[in-house]
C-alpha cells in the first residue's frame, strides 16, 4: 500500500479488491467501504462502517455492495 501510494496509484479496496483507494479513508466507488487501517487488523471490529471488514466482505459477495441496507445508495448516484 505504501508503494503504491508513493507512486501516486491506487491500491486495493479490502472488499472488492478493486483499486479504488486512493488515501486513507476514501470511499470505494465500487462497494461503498470507507478505507481504514485498524479493519485490517481487527476484521471483526465495528467501525465507522457500522459493521465489520468480515461482514462487509460476506455482503459484498452476496449483494455486490458492503452493506445492503446502503443499497439505494448506490443506485440512486
Amino acid at each position: 500500500m505504501i508503494e503504491e501510494y508513493a507512486r501516486g496509484e491506487n491500491f486495493e479496496c479490502p472488499v472488492c479488491k478493486q483499486k479504488t483507494i486512493r488515501m486513507i479513508f476514501d470511499i470505494c466507488d465500487v462497494c461503498g467501504w470507507q478505507y481504514d487501517l485498524a479493519y485490517h487488523d481487527i476484521p471483526d471490529r465495528i467501525g465507522a462502517n457500522k459493521i465489520s471488514l468480515n461482514q462487509a466482505k460476506e455482503n459484498y459477495k452476496k449483494y455486490g455492495y458492503f452493506d445492503p441496507k446502503y443499497l439505494h445508495e448506490k443506485t440512486n448516484n
